[in-house]
């Protein structure tokens, strides 16, 4: 088995259909997908198990008590099959040849394949190229550094490579922990590669306010998810960077929180995290913009920072129009 895919789901009913429909007019005897219910009570395991009966054994179906995603993800870890390990939301879609544009890409062996993506936001798509880099360590800066997203669906991992080096997701910490987990695979990684073709559809209209997403507990999750992080990479090769990219980090962990209208998420941003504060304009990788934004907002203007936001976003809709 070359590529299993694996998704965590919990009370997906109105949402999986559409990400299985993505996979199943893909599949190929190279591919299998498996699937964690995380103790679903709706309809979502009727849904599974119909998909997993038309599917000849090409789709799997797990069913353990909820515990999370984090949980999930490394239920399916222990059991996939294949080669390589990609991952999928319950609510998303992997785009058109994307499956066969990944078989073709691990054919060269890599430790871990990227891609790009897409947004659909209530019918809207915005295509976004994920940061260039040519090995683990210019990975590693881009993650760190802000210029590079994390999130599992962006990646093909070699599943000896987290097997070997005893990466799983922390159970009971979902949030950050896609973050968490693609620092350590890439540290481990020997040879990268990244293909610049759209291949994965986020859905992403998501009425949840900011400060809700980053409550204290999330907040705890994020912290716990660096701190493994950090402490793997400080035990690596990688240990100098990490030590000089950690504020970085920290700063784009938290900036979600100043893309906002409210002094509440603001004031959550200043006290998580204070001590990377002073490194708010420091990063040069970053636009200026956004490096403006965290400078004042490590200066507590508020009223600046709301500002600033404002007119960004008018500027943004007008470059839309």
């Amino acid at each position: 088995m070359r590529l299993s895919i694996i998704i965590p789901v919990f009370n997906a009913g109105d949402t999986v259909e559409k990400t299985l429909h993505s996979i199943v007019e893909q599949l190929t005897s190279e591919v299998e997908v498996v699937i964690v219910d995380d103790g679903s009570t709706d309809a979502t395991p009727e849904i599974l198990f119909r998909f997993a009966k038309n599917a000849r054994n090409a789709i799997r179906v797990i069913r353990q008590d909820n515990a999370g995603a984090a949980a999930a993800r490394n239920t399916a870890i222990v059991n996939a099959k294949g080669d390589y390990l990609a991952f999928a939301d319950a609510d998303d879609r992997f785009c058109e040849n994307a499956i066969d544009t990944i078989l073709k890409a691990v054919e060269n062996d890599a430790d871990i394949v990227g891609w790009d993506w897409q947004n659909v936001d209530g019918g809207k798509v915005r295509r976004f190229r994920q940061a260039d880099y040519s090995d683990a360590e210019g990975a590693l800066r881009n993650l760190m550094g802000g210029t590079m997203k994390w999130n599992l669906w962006l990646f093909a991992v070699k599943h000896k490579l987290i097997v070997d080096n005893g990466i799983r997701f922390l159970p009971g910490s979902d949030m950050g922990e896609d973050m968490s987990f693609m620092l350590r695979t890439y540290a481990c990684a020997a040879n990268v590669s990244q293909i610049h073709e759209v291949l994965y559809e986020y859905n992403a209209a998501n009425p949840t306010s900011i400060s809700r997403q980053l409550s204290p507990k999330r907040q705890a999750e994020v912290t716990c998810n660096l701190q493994v992080a950090k402490e793997f990479l400080m035990a690596s090769s990688y240990r100098d960077l990490c030590k000089e990219y950690l504020p970085y980090l920290k700063l784009y962990i938290k900036r979600p929180l100043l893309i906002s209208c409210s002094k509440v998420d603001y004031r959550q941003w200043y006290n998580w995290f204070p001590e990377a504060n002073v490194f708010a304009f420091k990063n040069q990788a970053l636009p200026l913009w956004t490096r403006t934004l965290q400078w004042l907002a490590s200066k507590r203007m508020w009223n600046v920072v709301k500002l600033y936001n404002l007119l960004y976003k008018r500027i943004l809709r007008l470059k839309n129009y």
